[in-house]
């Protein structure tokens, strides 16, 4: 995912979505994660085990497999690639 990223978004945060989480989509708008499980038909019980990234002020940059956030890229801001690997088991910690 490419984002453009101000100081103040640091620390980026990885955890589970809460169902009024919102996520900028590209009309401009937005939509609750309630919302965007319900359209993407995934199951109730898997919900709450699928994790987001959020910058640290909590809006939601990315529901991982489900969708990016649509947030505009500022040239005023760096630009970052963002990439998230699951560990395998027995690997270490990065």
């Amino acid at each position: 995912m490419t984002v453009s990223l101000a100081p103040s978004d640091f620390p980026l945060v990885v955890r589970a979505g809460v169902a009024d989480d919102q996520i900028t989509l590209k009309t401009g708008g937005h939509k609750t994660l309630r919302r965007l499980w319900i359209d993407r038909h995934l199951p109730v019980e898997t919900r709450s085990t699928i994790p987001v990234v959020t910058t640290a002020n909590g809006e939601v940059l990315w529901v991982l497999g489900v969708q990016r956030s649509a947030r505009p890229i500022e040239p005023s801001q760096s630009i970052f690639q963002i990439q998230f690997k699951q560990k395998g088991k027995g690997e270490a910690d990065e």
